[in-house]
């Protein structure tokens, strides 16, 4: 799931906004059962003049109307998917992508992508990229109606009262006068005793109210009086940083996902009941049909297909459903065969301890003993910045996790690594206050680019891939799983399973059908290929191994990185130039190649 994209921090964000924003509803009404699709619709494609300075020079902009939902085409209701097209000199068909996500905008990466691919490839096929269901410029936007805001995240587990994390600038918490480290113990009468208790006061809230808040800090009573302010939060997933497990020490995991799982039920629900004609037809089942009805407008017998991450999903299913019109398959990323949200999120973070072994290996070989002492001064202690903001353990992980998924970010990890060490051991204090101000610049750049994501991501993440995967767990198998991850991989990881717990609260029956999927064998006229990271920081390599033994004859191209898809976004001739010759001729690579490490990031050809 590229976000990288993400199955990036979905249990975090949730958690919080629903401190934040305090939300409830009503389940909206279950979509229909599936039945087999009619043949009914005929979908349009509408040419529209392209925005402004749109790239690549010549691309052309269009409107593809599908039907709302597949199951049901002719009952008159529909829906756009947002197109570009860059027409290739030759017109041997077309090849398209997917970014990845859920969520990730196929319009907005189309300059970028385009401005990557080799000369043979845009010369001979047409370049064709489009925005799913609910993402960017194509329909079913999902949104909420305004719900009460406070603006105060809570440490989740702490009793006698509920002890504030953080307080949002500007919000109505931080009017009043409530910060961090303020621990709540009565809310207009009612006694709080935890951070439920809170929140619950914060669901039977309507903006406007006054919420007379007695409080403790530095051992004192104090009161103040919060005015509720409101937000369009029925669906805005990623307005702050998320609310994580205690910062140090141990972690009651059976707390923390049960207060996880209230919390996100509580946001699904309301975005659910607010968005009866988006949020149940969103999943991949929808989106593949979408894909073949644009094959079919722009009068393409078969597709060249290039899945990067979540995207190898839409090509598995799209391959299970429609085999016949594929004619070349990229699976850059790979998820695998039969999803599960149990088995995707408590195998991802064994993966994500892989990344932190190769790493070194690959760019900084002194950095291996850096990061473990880094990680348990963490698991002690909060780093304080020089400019007043913090980093915890959860915080590293997740950054640095996210610097490794881009190998053309390797020079910027060995400097986090380097300069927080240097925070935390150097003999000096001028030494350490310097080390301390290259890494909260570094860590606060991440920060900001994984709110922007969650922000714009998050809620299509979550309902596709809950539309998709319809398996759902208990906060007590994922505090099972957590101890046991915990044990074996170190106290950050389990944390990194929130897309496990992303679909509490909505039940599968009110959403679209699940996607086809399983290890029965698919034969394609040309076999895929498999591009695997052996490191891959958001999808492991066995995942694309066991997803590539699905296809009769694929084959797979190993390259030696913790990078996130690979193809044109490493320098890898090893890589780049077997995929493209696939994609011009047909031609298999060797069924098992493997590739070495390029230092190096992505190069522009136009």
């Amino acid at each position: 799931m590229r976000s990288t994209l993400t199955a990036r921090r979905i249990a975090g964000v949730v958690c919080t906004i629903a401190l934040l924003a305090g939300v409830a509803g009503v389940v909206a009404p279950a979509a229909p059962a599936v039945s087999p699709v009619a043949e009914a619709f005929e979908p349009t494609l509408s040419y529209y003049k392209c925005p402004p300075k749109s790239l690549p020079t010549g691309v052309q902009c269009a409107k593809l109307t599908v039907p709302l939902d597949w199951q049901n085409p002719s009952d008159g209701r529909t829906t756009t998917i947002d197109v570009r097209v860059k027409r290739s000199k030759e017109g041997k068909g077309g090849l398209t992508f997917n970014p990845g996500g859920p969520g990730g905008s196929g319009v907005d990466a189309f300059p970028s992508v385009y401005s990557l691919l080799p000369d043979d490839v845009v010369s001979k096929f047409d370049f064709v990229g489009w925005d799913p269901r609910g993402v960017g410029g194509s329909g079913l936007k999902l949104a909420g109606p305004a719900q009460p805001f406070v603006g105060m995240g809570l440490v989740p587990g702490a009793t006698g009262g509920a002890e504030i994390s953080e307080t949002k600038p500007g919000s109505p918490a931080a009017k009043a006068g409530l910060v961090k480290g303020d621990i709540i113990t009565k809310v207009s009468d009612r006694v709080i005793s935890d951070a439920a208790d809170l929140v619950a006061e914060i669901l039977e809230s309507v903006p406007g109210d006054s919420l007379v808040v007695e409080f403790l800090r530095g051992g004192a009573s104090r009161e103040v009086t919060v005015i509720v302010g409101s937000v369009d939060s029925g669906c805005q997933y990623g307005t702050v940083a998320p609310a994580y497990p205690p910062a140090t020490g141990p972690v009651d995991w059976q707390v923390y996902w049960q207060q996880a799982a209230d919390q996100i039920a509580a946001i699904n629900t309301a975005c659910l009941a607010a968005n009866p004609d988006s949020a149940p037809y969103l999943g991949t089942w929808q989106v593949i049909r979408d894909l073949d009805a644009l094959r079919a407008a722009l009068g393409y017998s078969t597709w060249n297909y290039w899945g990067m991450s979540y995207g190898t999903r839409i090509g598995h299913a799209y391959a299970r459903t429609f085999p016949n019109r594929l004619r070349a398959v990229v699976m850059d990323g790979s998820l695998p065969s039969a999803e599960t949200t149990y088995g995707l999120a408590t195998s991802f973070p064994s993966n994500s301890w892989v990344s932190l072994q190769l790493f070194p290996a690959l760019a900084a070989p002194a950095a291996a003993r850096k990061m473990t002492v880094i990680e348990e001064y963490l698991n002690g202690k909060v780093v304080a910045f020089p400019d007043g903001t913090e980093l915890t353990r959860w915080d590293w992980a997740e950054q640095f996790r996210t610097l490794l998924g881009s190998q053309s970010q390797y020079p910027t990890a060995v400097a986090f690594v380097n300069n927080l060490y240097a925070g935390i051991t150097a003999a000096t204090p001028a030494e350490r206050a310097k080390g301390l101000e290259v890494a909260a610049m570094i860590s606060e750049s991440q920060r900001v680019l994984l709110e922007e994501e969650a922000l714009e991501m998050a809620a299509v993440f979550v309902f596709v891939n809950c539309s998709d995967l319809h398996d759902r767990v208990t906060p007590s198998e994922l505090a099972a799983a957590s101890e046991s991850i915990e044990r074996n991989y170190g106290t950050p990881r389990p944390y990194s399973m929130g897309l496990n717990a992303a679909c509490f609260g909505l039940p599968p029956g009110d959403l679209s059908p699940a996607i086809p999927s399983g290890s029965s064998m698919i034969a394609l006229k040309t076999p895929p290929v498999f591009v695997l990271s052996s490191g891959d920081t958001a999808t492991p390599w066995v995942w694309g191994r066991n997803l590539a033994n699905t296809f009769v004859g694929s084959s797979t191209i190993t390259y030696e990185s913790t990078q996130h898809v690979d193809y044109l976004f490493t320098p890898s001739d090893c890589v780049n130039e077997a995929v493209t010759d696939y994609l011009i001729t047909l031609k298999l690579p060797p069924r098992h190649r493997q590739c070495t490490y390029s230092p190096g990031g992505p190069i522009a050809l136009r």
